[in-house]
């Protein structure tokens, strides 16, 4: 029987992977730069930015995430500090230890946890590093009796990642907003940048704010084409505005794991910390 905590997670994945195709097949992300293959008979799914991959015949779940900056030092740091998650939390059973793969090299570990029913969820975690930097992590979750199955899968999958160069100057490519509200609730600011990777963005932002000379609103919006100098960690942003004119932004990563989602790091561009949202299909 699957621990309460795998039919969670399933059940949130399920609608996508019911309707999921190519069983078995590799999983290609350009943006990422990273391509990996599936285990025979499972299909996968994107869910806010994360892939979460499932079978119909065998129990567990494999997790796949791209962290686009990071190094084997905070690998390592992260995987001692165990995983936190939708009211999940695992701790690690040992040491990490080095993983290679044709790919890349990299750490693997487990990880032990229990379930709402007192059971205990077993975690294989597996990251393999990029020589274009960044890193792919693995997890596959299952119950202690599945644990030795899973694992043989999760590893399977590591080793069958690749990785080449993201397209230059899509690194940063996403979907960043900020929202910003006082403490006192008397003044608040919204924006929202979009950076697609067809070379498009849209912008748009509204700030509104109150007190003894009364209120205001202005909202704005526009677009145009941007380019960017750097990498996923920093550089510089250039927007060319459909409307004429060009503006030029430092950009800089977020290192506080605090402001990375699902899709990847938070962006400081120019004096806002945007929080990224989505990514830069548009």
């Amino acid at each position: 029987m699957r621990a309460p905590l795998l039919l969670a997670l399933l059940a949130a994945a399920a609608p996508a992977l019911a309707a999921a195709q190519g069983k078995g097949t590799r999983v290609d992300r350009p943006g990422w730069g990273v391509s990996f293959a599936l285990p025979g008979g499972w299909k996968s799914a994107e869910k806010e930015g994360v892939i979460v991959a499932g079978s119909d015949t065998e129990a567990g779940l494999i997790v796949v995430r791209f962290l686009p900056t990071t190094s084997r030092a905070e690998l390592v740091s992260g995987f001692a500090e165990g995983i936190q998650e939708q009211g999940f939390a695992a701790r690690p059973v040992g040491s990490a230890t080095d993983f290679a793969a044709p790919g890349g090299t990299g750490l693997a570990g487990v990880l032990e946890g229990m379930a709402q029913d007192g059971s205990v969820i077993r975690v294989r975690s597996v990251a393999v590093l990029s020589g274009h930097g960044g890193a792919v992590v693995v997890l596959g979750l299952t119950t202690r009796a599945q644990y030795a199955a899973l694992a043989a899968r999760v590893d399977a999958l590591g080793r069958s990642v690749t990785f080449r160069a993201p397209p230059r100057g899509t690194a940063i490519a996403g979907d960043y907003q900020f929202i910003y509200v006082s403490k006192v609730g008397s003044y608040s600011r919204e924006a929202r940048l979009v950076l697609c990777r067809s070379g498009r963005f849209q912008s748009s932002g509204e700030m509104a704010g109150s007190g003894s000379a009364g209120s205001a609103v202005v909202s704005r919006g526009n677009g145009g084409t941007w380019t960017a100098a750097g990498d996923a960690t920093s550089g510089s942003l250039t927007l060319t505005w459909s409307g004429g004119g060009t503006t030029t932004l430092r950009y800089q990563a977020s290192q506080d794991p605090r402001d990375r989602s699902g899709w990847g790091p938070a962006l400081r561009i120019g004096d806002t910390l945007y929080q990224k949202a989505g990514p830069g299909d548009c």
